[in-house]
């Protein structure tokens, strides 16, 4: 039952747009699951998980035509360099911190 849960989540991921300017407004689809014991705490947390992603994709979309490209890219890779620095200064991560930039920093 948990791999069919976890194979609706990666395709509901999948089929939601990623907020390009001429696709269509995403479609919230409910997902009928059909079992022998009904477990509603996956389904909430599948559905809750789904409205999460389809909050984040919009609220990214509306941040990203409030401000320019370049101002966006800049910002996202800076928060990139931000979050490497924590995870570096957790435990013996800090080798990997130099690599991790260089990917930030060479990425299109």
């Amino acid at each position: 039952m948990k791999k069919i849960l976890k194979l609706i989540l990666v395709l509901t991921c999948i089929i939601l747009p990623t907020g390009c300017d001429n696709c269509p407004e995403p479609e919230i689809r409910y997902i009928t699951v059909y079992e022998t014991k009904p477990d509603t705490n996956v389904v909430i947390q599948l559905v809750n998980t789904t409205e999460l992603l389809r909050r984040t994709q919009d609220s990214l979309k509306a941040y990203k035509d409030s401000i320019s490209g370049d101002l966006f890219d800049a910002n996202y890779k800076l928060e990139r360099i931000r979050y490497y620095n924590n995870i570096a200064a957790n435990g013996n991560n800090i080798k990997y911190l130099r690599g991790w930039i260089n990917r930030v920093l060479n990425d299109n």
